[in-house]
């Protein structure tokens, strides 16, 4: 049997197929790394959140806590007075500011409690999450160098195959050549392996001529979708 001045061009095609495929996979790992990194600034951003956060009620908190010393301070003071004025009249007056500074201390002191549990809290879920952004960071690292391995196996993959395809291009016929290179910027599967009697893509009835062409190992061109039919060595 004559060469199939075909053959090149399906084995072309087959090659530019695997590098399609292994370039899929690299782009596979590419989206695993990407996926291991979101999740770790997720956390990173999280953590900062939290910690500005945290960091903002601890001012609040020192700060009310040194308003409820001023105040308290200020008691004492008029405390003293009380215990040294001779006057009765200032005396209750006295009296009665401290009353009222002490409710404002009491009202301050209320707010302290629930603010210093959210503080505490907060703390705690900050160290929680430290450790879980300490098990991403882990699992990036692994993650990392187990894709860059992948990646390196791929490329000496598609360095060989496009090895190959350089071989076996200038076996091809030069107008095939240049139909299947159009072709494939618009379509996926340019070359269609044909099993029946039709496209196997578009789903033309092929007749009985093209039928008899394809048979006998030639190309032929679907007349719907215009890919290359073809029917494989057996």
């Amino acid at each position: 049997m004559n060469q199939n001045p075909f053959q090149a061009l399906v084995t072309l095609v087959e090659l530019d197929h695997a590098i399609e495929l292994l370039i899929n996979e690299k782009k596979s790992a590419e989206k695993i790394v990407v996926q291991a990194q979101k999740h770790l600034t997720a956390l990173e951003e999280e953590k900062q959140i939290l910690h500005n956060r945290s960091k903002e009620k601890k001012i609040q908190a020192r700060s009310i806590e040194q308003e409820i010393g001023r105040i308290d301070q200020e008691i004492q003071k008029k405390q003293q007075l009380v215990d040294t004025s001779r006057s009765a009249k200032e005396v209750t007056l006295l009296r009665d500011e401290i009353v009222f500074i002490e409710k404002e201390s009491a009202r301050l002191t209320e707010q302290m409690f629930p603010l210093w549990e959210e503080i505490e809290s907060g703390d705690k879920f900050l160290q929680a999450l430290g450790v879980q952004l300490q098990e991403a960071q882990k699992v990036y690292n692994t993650t990392l160098e187990e894709q860059k391995h992948v990646q390196e196996r791929v490329d000496e993959k598609i360095t060989i195959l496009h090895d190959k395809r350089t071989a076996v291009e200038p076996l091809v016929n030069p107008e095939m050549l240049h139909e299947y290179t159009r072709m494939r910027k618009t379509v996926a599967n340019p070359i269609v392996f044909v099993d029946g009697n039709s496209c196997p893509v578009c789903f033309y009835l092929l007749s009985s001529n093209e039928q008899t062409i394809i048979r006998r190992q030639a190309r032929v061109i679907c007349q719907n979708c215009y890919r290359f039919l073809y029917k494989r060595l057996i």
